[in-house]
């Protein structure tokens, strides 16, 4: 009995596959609040303010209700988000990877269902913000939900990608 081998040198293939890496390694992806992701739309019925009018707006804000200021405590709802999904999103980011690698998906698509995981995890953690504002906000809204006027912040979370 014999066994026959044959090496075949695909240079084209491994030059494919390189470019693809190093596409895949000028592409960032970016969630939460990305400035570059579109503003939606709302009302702020409940504080009785316009809306937002630009992405920046809201990130400003967003970074308050995430870190708390001296008048308000911080409602977490990016780093939870984050922390308890970090393997999931390392595992589903290594999925994307080869995907791309192996042509099985484009990195727009691969990175893009990442991205969703991510966003689909800050609004989850939105969801479950505890119901403790102060009366006299509860009083204004007319509700104790936090974060929820029009749901302008929650629908504005997004990802984006950037080479």
């Amino acid at each position: 009995m014999s066994l026959t081998v044959k090496i075949v040198d695909d240079t084209r293939e491994w030059n494919a596959m390189m470019t693809r890496m190093k596409d895949l390694k000028s592409v960032k992806l970016y969630a939460g609040y990305p400035l570059g992701a579109k503003l939606k739309k709302g009302t702020r019925k409940g504080s009785g303010r316009k809306p937002w009018l630009s992405m920046e707006e809201l990130v400003r804000v967003a970074f308050f209700h995430e870190f708390g200021t001296s008048k308000m405590q911080a409602r977490e709802t990016l780093r939870p988000a984050y922390d308890k999904n970090e393997g999931e999103i390392i595992n589903r980011l290594a999925i994307a990877a080869d995907e791309v690698l192996h042509k099985k998906r484009r990195i727009d698509h691969a990175l893009g269902a990442v991205g969703r995981f991510i966003v689909s995890k800050i609004r989850e953690e939105i969801d479950k913000l505890p119901r403790d504002l102060r009366d006299s906000t509860i009083d204004r809204k007319g509700h104790d939900a936090p974060l929820i006027d029009s749901k302008q912040m929650y629908n504005s979370v997004g990802y984006e990608l950037r080479r």
